[in-house]
């Protein structure tokens, strides 16, 4: 991607909460998917609620807000060369995931439950990482969903695969104990796993695919 594109998305097509982060990053890759994640959101709440100029924030935790639209629910993820987010009526988490990640070895202790690293061991190589992936989706997604970010201990996290549902528990705060959660994964495009979860059962969502090329605003297009 064009760095001068980039670097001219961020400063003029972003919220300055977004532009203050991603200003952050060094690599721009990494700057280019802070900034697409929100012109993605921001076609989305235009599509969706017909929302021309939405009011974007945070929580403290970092779980982002639409301020003039008390009822929609965002979530957003990126990975690889995808962004992603999910509006709903219901809170909501997102998590995507390129299928190429490091040495498992290095993220099963921290990222599942004894039972989940055995069963992993168990499998050979795809199927761990087909496996791992939708572990580490599920539970990314969960915690977003709790609005609780990095707050959840993983290994006490497990999922049960037998019907749609996450039970979500975390030692360090009672608040959270424990509850299930709704999981619906997705294949949002060759080469990636993404999982939406919810609180309460609702149908699965419904996926759009949108050209990065599309989300340019007009008057920055040339």
């Amino acid at each position: 991607m064009d760095p001068s594109l980039v670097e001219h998305l961020v400063s003029s097509a972003v919220s300055p909460e977004r532009r203050s982060r991603t200003e952050r990053l060094r690599r721009t890759d990494d700057r280019a998917r802070s900034a697409y994640a929100e012109l993605l959101l921001n076609h989305a709440l235009r599509r969706a609620l017909r929302l021309d100029k939405p009011a974007l924030g945070r929580t403290e935790l970092g779980a982002p807000f639409v301020a003039n639209a008390p009822g929609a629910h965002v979530s957003l993820s990126h990975s690889g060369s995808m962004v992603a987010c999910v509006l709903s009526s219901l809170p909501v988490g997102l998590d995507v995931q390129e299928d190429t990640l490091p040495d498992l070895a290095e993220l099963i202790p921290g990222a599942c439950s004894p039972a989940e690293a055995a069963r992993l061991a168990s499998l050979d190589p795809p199927e761990r990482l087909d496996l791992f992936l939708k572990i580490w989706t599920g539970k990314e997604s969960a915690a977003k969903c709790l609005g609780v970010g990095l707050g959840l201990d993983f290994t006490a996290m497990e999922l049960e695969f037998g019907h749609t549902g996450l039970t979500a528990t975390a030692r360090e705060n009672a608040a959270l104990t424990p509850r299930t959660l709704y999981l619906d994964f997705l294949e949002p495009g060759s080469g990636y796993t993404a999982c939406v979860a919810r609180a309460e059962p609702a149908r699965p969502p419904e996926l759009r695919s949108v050209a990065w090329r599309d989300l340019i605003p007009p008057e920055l297009g040339d």
